[in-house]
């Protein structure tokens, strides 16, 4: 429904609302936890009742573009848009997610290791980093200008792999406080600009690439607790000096990206 031009403002604001979601979700079941156990269920039930109706009767699906059929040599499935440039931003957002899951895995752990934090103190950091995130998608993604966003995911990754860092040092609340907010700050802004430019990228089959950006979303949910939680066996911090280095390696994924010329970007 978005313009190139106003492409990283929309997903900007789509994030804010996920971000905004997950802090006041967790929030308001638990509240209607205190009374029953079954009443956050029930409330969800409601909720997806009444999206359904919203989306049945109120919700449009856009028209589609005079130029999504512009050039024949659009490809027809992932296989074909995989074999274009395209590709090396669904390797990027794997490895975004890959290390987002592994911190979600081992954060608890860690600090239980390092300062012996209460779940309480874990709810609260959570929730902080959730601003957060939040501030990220609302208050800067949705600036980018179309054409800089590579040069923002060079600098998210940076910020990213500082995180990481920060989270080896921790010695008080405050340290791992900090250090959550960094890395939230840095995985906010890779997860949602390279989608952005992942659907510019995609010559007008902007569905498809969604799918695979989720697709690949999902596959680090799935694989990045399973490494990082056998690192975190070997060594506490081992996790996350590894992330690091993965941050700062992806953004050879940019240059090579930057590089190539097979794209299916409309001129």
């Amino acid at each position: 429904m978005s313009s190139e031009e106003t492409r990283n403002k929309y997903m900007g604001f789509m994030g804010m609302s996920i971000g905004l979601g997950f802090i006041f979700g967790p929030a308001i079941g638990g509240m209607l936890g205190h009374y029953s156990l079954q009443l956050p269920f029930i409330a969800s039930a409601i909720l997806i009742g009444l999206l359904f109706i919203y989306a049945s009767f109120v919700l449009k699906e856009p028209e589609k573009r005079k130029d999504s059929n512009k050039r024949a040599i659009v490809p027809k499935g992932a296989g074909k848009m995989l074999q274009y440039r395209v590709r090396y931003l669904f390797m990027f957002s794997f490895l975004v997610t890959f290390m987002l899951a592994g911190v979600e895995a081992t954060f608890q752990l860690f600090q239980i290791e390092k300062i012996q934090i209460t779940p309480l103190q874990i709810g609260y950091l959570f929730m902080f980093s959730g601003f957060v995130d939040a501030a990220i998608q609302g208050g800067v993604v949705r600036r980018i200008k179309n054409g800089s966003e590579t040069t923002w995911l060079i600098g998210a990754q940076i910020v990213t792999a500082v995180g990481m860092l920060l989270f080896t040092l921790t010695a008080n609340l405050f340290i791992a406080g900090l250090a959550l907010c960094v890395f939230t700050a840095g995985n906010a802004l890779a997860r949602t600009c390279v989608v952005s430019l992942s659907s510019k990228e995609s010559g007008g089959q902007y569905g498809t690439a969604a799918g695979l950006s989720y697709s690949m979303d999902n596959l680090g949910r799935i694989l990045g607790p399973l490494f990082f939680t056998w690192l975190f066996t070997m060594h506490a911090s081992l996790g996350y000096y590894t992330s690091a280095v993965i941050a700062i390696l992806s953004i050879s994924l940019i240059f090579i990206f930057k590089a190539s010329k097979k794209s299916l970007r409309f001129d």
